[in-house]
């Protein structure tokens, strides 16, 4: 078995169950799917997250940003949340 607590562990655990050998996984929303950067869209050095619905094995939502992008989305969210 794969370190889980680890990135590279996690995604490649989840890819014995299904997910695409191009896709890393850096984020778990429990609720929601996994956050993924898509390593075969690679353009200037990025890469674009996708979020990935491991109990059905597709892609939910292809987010047309790169990984700095989502990050700030994903800050300003939470930061915004707890106001």
């Amino acid at each position: 078995m794969e370190d889980l607590s680890t990135a590279i562990g996690y995604t490649i655990e989840q890819r014995k169950k299904g997910l695409p050998k191009e896709y890393i996984i850096f984020q778990n929303n429990e609720d929601f799917g996994l956050s993924c950067l898509d390593t075969s869209l690679m353009e200037n050095d990025e890469c674009p997250v996708i979020i990935w619905d491991r109990w059905n094995n597709k892609i939910i939502e292809k987010t047309n940003m790169n990984f700095e992008q989502f990050l700030e989305k994903d800050i300003i969210g939470m930061l915004e949340y707890e106001k």
